[in-house]
C-alpha cells in the first residue's frame, strides 16, 4: 500500500514540474487566493463558506482565466529567463 502512495505522489511531483501544469497551477492559486483562503481559514460554518466560495468563483475564474494566464506564462518563460540573464550579465 505504501508503494502505491510513494508512486503515485512521484508522478504528481513529475507532472508539476513540467512547465504547463505548474505554470497553470500557479496561475490558479493566484487568481483564485481570496476564496481559497476564505474557504480553508475562515472560522465561519462550512455551509457559509461555500456560499462565499460560489459567489466569488465561476467556470471563468476556475478554469478558463487560469489556463490561459498559465499557458502564457509558461510559453513566456524562456523570454523571461533570457531577459534576467541579460540583467544578471
Amino acid at each position: 500500500m505504501t508503494d502505491f502512495f510513494a508512486q503515485s505522489l512521484q508522478a504528481f511531483q513529475e507532472r508539476m514540474r513540467t512547465p504547463w501544469i505548474g505554470s497553470i497551477l500557479i496561475a490558479f492559486l493566484l487568481w483564485n487566493w481570496q476564496p481559497l483562503l476564505f474557504l480553508v481559514a475562515s472560522d465561519t460554518a462550512l455551509r457559509t463558506r461555500f456560499t462565499y466560495f460560489e459567489s466569488h468563483t465561476g467556470w471563468c475564474s476556475l478554469f478558463v482565466g487560469p489556463v490561459i494566464a498559465g499557458f502564457l506564462f509558461a510559453a513566456a518563460k524562456p523570454w523571461i529567463s533570457l531577459v534576467m540573464d541579460w540583467l544578471g550579465a
